[in-house]
């Protein structure tokens, strides 16, 4: 904990006063929101900040403040992008490595990387340009991709719809199924007084 005090001590020991509106951005800070001596650090600074108009910028992945600090601290969750802006970065990216992409569908793609952030796309993509992927072989990586995903979550995991399972294969989650057969059963019946 002495490093994230030290820089703590930095921002407080700046010339605050010099430029009434500054912005300090601390990137992969939220391990250390845990530590006693980083949230009594982060309450006095608070305070002078308050004082001067300057803000921290804490970036996170992960969203979940010490009760201690709910009261200074304000959450501003980034959405995730859309198919939209996906597809701009995606032919950013391409154009940039200089990527032939005429027979894959970009539509496609761009719906694929739905949920993945900015950063991640742009991870995809070098794998995609360096391993000189076909449309299948992208696809795939990106379904990879989201699987680790998953598994880092740790509560979840990732079947494929090839696989063929039956709601009894996957453990737990009783109330759930129940609820499935009855919505299955709801639909059968509603489609067959359609037709």
């Amino acid at each position: 904990a002495k490093i994230p005090c030290k820089l703590l001590e930095l921002i407080e020991n700046h010339d605050l006063y010099l430029d009434n509106k500054q912005i300090f951005i601390l990137r992969g800070f939220y391990s250390f929101l845990q530590d006693i001596s980083v949230i009594r650090k982060i309450q006095n600074l608070s305070r002078k900040l308050k004082n001067v108009n300057c803000n921290i910028l804490i970036i996170s992945s992960e969203i979940g403040i010490p009760n201690l600090l709910k009261d200074i601290i304000i959450i501003i969750e980034c959405p995730l992008p859309t198919i939209g802006e996906i597809q701009v970065e995606l032919i950013r990216l391409i154009s940039v490595s200089q990527f032939n992409l005429q027979n894959y569908n970009l539509v496609d793609l761009a719906f694929a990387c739905k949920e993945l952030s900015i950063e991640c796309i742009r991870r995809l993509i070098c794998k995609v340009v360096m391993l000189k992927s076909t449309q299948y072989d992208i696809l795939q990586l990106v379904f990879q991709e989201k699987q680790q995903f998953i598994k880092q979550i740790g509560s979840l995991d990732c079947y494929y719809s090839d696989v063929s399972l039956r709601l009894d294969d996957i453990g737990g989650l009783n109330i759930l199924k129940t609820w499935l057969r009855k919505l299955l059963i709801m639909v059968c019946q509603l489609l067959k007084e359609f037709y």
